[in-house]
C-alpha cells in the first residue's frame, strides 16, 4: 500500500500525482505539529480518531486535493490541480458566502438562521450574505404557525407552485436527516435502528419512510434475497391518521423500488389491518 508523506512545519502538503492512499492508510513516515514543542506520531495511530480522514476531507474542502475514484470502500484520492480544470479563479469569501447561503436555502426551501449557518463549510460572512438576500428579495423572513421562532424562505420556492410527489426515501434523506426538523415540520418521527438492539427495536432494522404529496403515509422494513428475486417486506407500519387508500400509494412505490433493485416479486409478512387486498393486487 502507498503511503503518506509527512506533514512538515510551514503547511507543506504533498501527495502522489497518481493515487494517494486510502484514508486508513498505515506506515506513514511521522507528522509533525506546528506548535512549539514538536511531537512526532506515526500515522497509523492518527488515523485510529481518523484524523488522516478528516486532514483528507479538509484539503478536499479547499480544492488542494480531489475524490477521483473509488476502490470498493475506498477513495482515491489525487491533488486537486491534477484534476480541476485549469484556470479555475478562487472567488472572494463574500461571494462564497452568498453563493453557499443561496444554495442552502434553495435546498432547505425554509430554515432557522442556525440551521443555515450551522455546516462546518458553511464560510465566514454568510450571516451578511443572507441579510443581503433578503434585502434583495431573494430570500424572506417568515414564521410558521404553531413553530416558535423566525426562519427564512427561498422567495423563488415560494413563488413556485407546490407539486407532490410519492417515493420511497432512504434513511439518509436530507428531508429526514435532521430528526427535530421532521417532528416540527411533518409530525414525523424517525430514527435509523441499525444500531439499536433488535429486541429495542421499534420499526425495523433499516426502515424506509413513504412520502405521498406533502405528508408521510408509511414506514417499512424489508430484505433483498435475489437467490428467488424477491423483495421481502418484513414490517408495514402505517402512520397516524393513514387511511387504507393509501395502501395502493405504497404498493405502486414498493414495487417500484423492486423493479430498481431488480426485485420481481414482491411478498409482503407483516401489514396493517385493511391494506393485504391492496397490496397484493
Amino acid at each position: 500500500m502507498a503511503e503518506l508523506p509527512r506533514a512538515v512545519d510551514g503547511g507543506e502538503r504533498r501527495l502522489p500525482p497518481t493515487r494517494p492512499p486510502p484514508a486508513r492508510a498505515r506506515a506513514a513516515p511521522v507528522a509533525r505539529d506546528r506548535g512549539r514543542r514538536k511531537r512526532v506520531v506515526r500515522l497509523d495511530r492518527l488515523d485510529k480518531d481518523r484524523n488522516v480522514s478528516r486532514m483528507l476531507e479538509g484539503l478536499l474542502s479547499t480544492g488542494e486535493v480531489a475524490i477521483v475514484g473509488r476502490d470498493g470502500q475506498e477513495r482515491i484520492w489525487a491533488l486537486g490541480r491534477d484534476w480541476y480544470p485549469r484556470g479555475v479563479r478562487a472567488v472572494s469569501e463574500s461571494r462564497a458566502a452568498r453563493e453557499v447561503m443561496s444554495r442552502r436555502l434553495a435546498a432547505f426551501g425554509i430554515a432557522r438562521a442556525k440551521e443555515l449557518g450551522s455546516s462546518f463549510d458553511v464560510p465566514s460572512g454568510w450571516e451578511k450574505a443572507l441579510a443581503d438576500l433578503v434585502r434583495e428579495g431573494k430570500a424572506r423572513e417568515a414564521t410558521v404557525e404553531g413553530l416558535r421562532g423566525s426562519f427564512y424562505v427561498s422567495t423563488p420556492l415560494l413563488e413556485r407552485r407546490f407539486r407532490g410527489r410519492s417515493s420511497v426515501l432512504s434513511p439518509f434523506d436530507r428531508l429526514i436527516h435532521d430528526r427535530v426538523r421532521s417532528r416540527e415540520f411533518f409530525d414525523f418521527d424517525y430514527k435509523l435502528e441499525i444500531y439499536v438492539p433488535p429486541p429495542k427495536r421499534r420499526w425495523g432494522y433499516y426502515v424506509l419512510p413513504v412520502l405521498h404529496g406533502d405528508r408521510f403515509v408509511a414506514r417499512f422494513d424489508a430484505r433483498r434475497e435475489p437467490q428467488t428475486g424477491t423483495l421481502r417486506v418484513l414490517a408495514l407500519h402505517a402512520e397516524r391518521g393513514t387511511t387504507a387508500a393509501a395502501a395502493e400509494v405504497v404498493s405502486r412505490e414498493v414495487r417500484r423500488l423492486g423493479r430498481w433493485l431488480g426485485l420481481r416479486n414482491i411478498v409482503y409478512d407483516k401489514v396493517p389491518r385493511g391494506w393485504r387486498r391492496a397490496l397484493d393486487a
